[in-house]
C-alpha cells in the first residue's frame, strides 16, 4: 500500500509540473534537501537547501513550459528510507514555441515523505541545446 501511495504522489507531482506548477516538487523537499541536475549549462549544478532548490525550479519554469509523460515509477524501502526511480519523457517548449524532446530518469531518496535528495539524469547534450536556445531568446529580447 505504501509503495502505491508514493507512486501516485510521484505521478501527481509530474502532472502538476506539466500544468506549470513549479512549486509542486519544491513542497516535497526537506529544508535541507539536495537537488542535482547534471550538465555544464545554466541549469546544471547541485542545489542544497529548499531556497536553492526553489530557485532552480523557478528559473527552469521561467525558461520553458514542460510536458512530462511518466513511463514507470519504482519504489523501494521503508518510510524512513524510501528510494524512488522514475523513467519519463519530457517535451520542453521555449517562449518562441520551439520544442525539444528528451527522456530521463530520476532517483529520489525520501525520509518520512520528504525529499532528502533528488537527482535527474537526462541527455545533457539535449538540455544544453535547450538552454542555449532559451538564453538566445532572452538576449534577443
Amino acid at each position: 500500500m505504501y509503495r502505491w501511495v508514493v507512486q501516485r504522489i510521484v505521478r501527481r507531482t509530474f502532472a502538476q509540473m506539466s500544468a506549470g506548477d513549479h512549486q509542486a516538487p519544491v513542497r516535497m523537499f526537506r529544508e535541507d534537501g539536495c537537488f542535482r541536475f547534471p550538465g555544464s549549462h545554466a541549469l546544471g549544478g547541485e542545489y542544497s537547501g529548499k531556497p536553492a532548490v526553489e530557485g532552480w525550479f523557478r528559473h527552469a519554469w521561467s525558461m520553458f513550459d514542460f510536458d512530462f509523460q511518466v513511463l514507470d515509477v519504482v519504489v523501494s524501502g521503508m518510510p524512513w528510507n524510501t528510494r524512488v526511480g522514475t523513467r519519463f519523457n519530457v517535451v520542453v517548449t521555449a517562449a518562441d514555441g520551439t520544442a525539444f524532446a528528451n527522456r530521463g530518469m530520476q532517483y529520489v531518496r525520501l525520509s518520512w515523505g520528504k525529499i532528502v535528495e533528488d537527482e535527474i539524469y537526462e541527455d545533457t547534450e539535449t538540455v544544453a541545446l535547450e538552454v542555449a536556445h532559451a538564453e538566445g531568446l532572452a538576449v534577443a529580447a
